[in-house]
């Protein structure tokens, strides 16, 4: 299993993941409850922002969200065209490049629900649903007719899959991130799943060959499920909040002091896997990509100069905590078992930007 204190074989790879998104190539959390609208009508021009400052951080994530949202759903079309490709030739090498294409459609997924939540607003709880139990959704370790895929009493379609889900329990997860991803990868335990059990059976008339049938077109039908809700996700003309610069940054100080730095806890401990994305078992799952965005913020130079106008040293000190941040990924490069995890570094860094994050918005708030 991997981890991130014991192998070195890691780094290069976590490195150029951290190097492609601090260099704003186009690729969490639990979203934060919005903030309440008793009408029901705000949208993205009711309320007009009330300085330079607002203006610009709420420029920056109306820009954003509408790439992110963009880019994900892009991503889901590839990651079921990448699907298809593999039902059609089921080999390893097209499982990996299936595999790949999730973990790249869940990057942007997450990228675009950080940008949701600074903004005050949520995504569709269904799409990233977690903790999720995998003999849920196929066979587990120990129970090798367990799950929707062994039940043929549970017919496999759309609507049945949306009926099943969290049906007796917030864990029994049917549709979404993470039943694709255990269909996928498997249970950790085993080791990740080879093509075979994907593979048309010859003979059908078997429990197995059942059962390899229904697991092709439960990967078939949650994928085109998937690619529907982030479709509706990206076209819906969903209500802007237009919050104040200074409730933005609170927002990225909880967002990145909190959520984040619980994920980058996690991650250094022995399991790297623990977490999110225990199945793919990969690291630091979520919490790149929300990272990315909050960089956005904090290396804007516009920002910086209003937060010099309105919070005068403050722009420095949140400029630090970036540049520490920047500091720890950097360090992930020569980082070995004789020092701290990665991880655990990450976690100092992220609790500083969020502390600074919090000190900007609170002068903000002080100086209005």
């Amino acid at each position: 299993m991997m981890t991130f204190s014991s192998s070195r074989a890691l780094l290069p790879a976590i490195w150029l993941l951290l190097a492609c998104l601090l260099a704003a190539c186009e690729q969490g959390t639990p979203p934060e409850q919005a903030e309440p609208d008793p009408g029901g009508t705000r949208g993205p021009a009711t309320k007009p922002a009330d300085s330079t400052l607002d203006q610009r951080v709420q420029a920056i994530l109306a820009d954003r969200a509408t790439r992110t949202r963009r880019e994900a759903s892009r991503a889901a079309d590839s990651l079921c065209e990448t699907l298809k490709v593999f039902l059609e030739t089921t080999s390893d090498t097209n499982l990996a490049l299936t595999r790949t294409a999730w973990i790249v459609a869940h990057r942007k997924y997450k990228a675009a629900e950080t940008v949701q939540v600074l903004q005050g607003g949520t995504m569709n709880a269904t799409l990233d649903a977690w903790p999720a139990l995998g003999g849920y959704v196929d066979s587990a370790p120990g129970y090798p007719h367990s799950g929707i895929v062994n039940d043929t009493t549970i017919k496999i379609d759309a609507e049945s899959l949306r009926a099943q889900h969290q049906l007796t329990d917030s864990s029994e997860v049917s549709i979404g991130f993470h039943a694709l991803e255990y269909l996928l990868w498997g249970d950790p335990e085993t080791g990740p799943r080879s093509a075979s059990v994907f593979r048309r059976p010859q003979d059908t008339s078997t429990l197995g060959g059942q059962a390899t049938l229904r697991r092709r077109e439960y990967l078939r039908t949650a994928c085109s499920l998937l690619q529907t809700q982030l479709t509706v996700e990206t076209q819906a003309n969903r209500p802007v909040m237009n919050l104040p610069a200074r409730k933005i940054l609170a927002r990225a100080g909880k967002l990145s002091g909190g959520v984040l730095l619980e994920q980058a806890r996690a991650g250094s401990q022995e399991d790297a896997g623990a977490g999110e994305c225990e199945f793919s078992q990969e690291p630091l799952c979520g919490l790149l990509p929300a990272l990315h965005e909050l960089l956005l913020l904090a290396e804007d130079e516009e920002i910086r100069t209003a937060l010099r106008d309105a919070g005068g040293a403050i722009a420095t000190t949140l400029q630090a905590a970036q540049a520490e941040l920047r500091q720890q990924l950097e360090a992930l490069e020569t980082a070995d078992a004789g020092h701290p995890t990665p991880a655990a570094s990450l976690a100092n860094a992220l609790r500083t930007l969020g502390q600074q994050f919090a000190e900007a918005a609170d002068a903000i708030q002080q100086d209005s």
